[in-house]
C-alpha cells in the first residue's frame, strides 16, 4: 500500500488449480479468490459481481 496507490498481486492461474487450456472458458464458474477486494471493487463500481470477465474477453475477440 502506498500513499497514491494500492497494489494487488493476482498469482494467476485457475482457482482450481487446472490450466485454462483444458477448460471450456465459457462454462467457468464466478469464484472470486479473495472476495472482500471483490466487494469493495463492485461498491467502488471497477467491476461486475456476475463473472462475465472471461466471457467478455472471448465476445471482444469475436468481434
Amino acid at each position: 500500500m502506498f500513499d497514491d496507490r494500492v497494489e494487488i498481486y493476482s498469482p494467476s492461474g485457475m482457482y482450481d488449480g487446472t490450466k485454462v487450456q483444458e477448460r471450456d472458458l465459457m462454462q467457468v464458474p464466478s469464484r472470486r479468490r479473495n472476495p472482500m477486494i471483490a466487494d469493495a471493487f463492485n461498491r467502488l463500481k471497477y467491476m461486475d459481481r456476475r463473472g462475465s470477465g472471461f466471457k467478455k474477453i472471448i465476445g471482444d475477440y469475436k468481434k
